[in-house]
């Protein structure tokens, strides 16, 4: 997934998807196991790929915060379905 390289309008697209928590989970874990191939984690390539996916994050709950997409909150001590 190419979370790491959205930008903008494609950005916020994404964010307001259904699939965007599930989406957003798969490039952690994307960059994680493929570290090695570029540097490790404690390379440039790393760390600007950790630092656009906590930005794309942040994106991410401030569409969920608005009931954008259908992520799954935590609310009151039990998980509900956000409204889309």
């Amino acid at each position: 997934m190419d979370f790491h390289i959205l930008r903008g309008d494609n950005l916020l697209r994404t964010c307001r998807s259904p699939f965007a928590p599930i989406l957003y989970l798969t490039a952690w874990a994307e960059i994680n196991a493929n570290a090695e191939m570029f540097g490790g984690r404690e390379s440039e390539s790393y760390k600007i790929k950790r630092s656009r996916l906590i930005q794309a994050g942040k994106k991410l709950m401030k569409e969920t915060s608005h009931g954008n997409t259908g992520l799954i909150q935590k609310e009151g001590g039990a998980y509900a379905h956000a409204t889309c």
